[in-house]
């Protein structure tokens, strides 16, 4: 598609509505939402013209509008609570509207240097054979007791 035609002017708007109003969502899926194809999300040049009319526009979150529900808890024949006139507006968006959630941030990945590893392996390895050696031991002990007349094994013991 041509980058200057109005279609492609139009799919860019739209993925910058899409970016200002949703959270989350980078430029390439907004890009996606808009109707750009595969080939044009994944082109830098279409980001950046999508990043900087989003700039211009004045960024993400400028022109987020909260939703409001209208709620008919009364008399269904009354319009006032259907139509959603200016008095119930201010007091239904006071009691509904709630703040946009924004995603938990990412814990950061703290990465361990070549020489922490090093020693972590080391350390382990010193583990293993303690283990190793210790269980060794514990067979040895058993068999001589075993092999002893009156030792401990298994049928005295219970």
């Amino acid at each position: 598609m041509l980058r200057k035609s109005a279609a492609h002017q139009k799919k860019v708007d739209s993925a910058v509505r899409v970016l200002q109003n949703t959270t989350g969502v980078k430029v390439p899926g907004a890009m996606i939402l808009a109707g750009f194809s595969k080939s044009d999300a994944a082109s830098e040049v279409v980001r950046q013209q999508v990043r900087r009319r989003l700039q211009l526009m004045g960024g993400p979150n400028k022109n987020r509008r909260e939703v409001v529900a209208f709620v008919n808890v009364g008399d269904p024949s009354s319009p006032s609570d259907m139509t959603g006139t200016p008095s119930s507006a201010s007091s239904s968006s006071a009691s509904s509207s709630s703040a946009p959630t924004n995603p938990k941030p990412k814990r950061k990945q703290i990465r361990a240097t070549s020489s922490s590893v090093q020693q972590r392996r080391v350390d382990d390895l010193a583990a293993k054979r303690h283990k190793s050696e210790a269980h060794k031991a514990a067979v040895r002990l058993f068999d001589a007791e075993k092999k002893k007349p009156n030792g401990m094994s298994v049928q005295a013991s219970s």
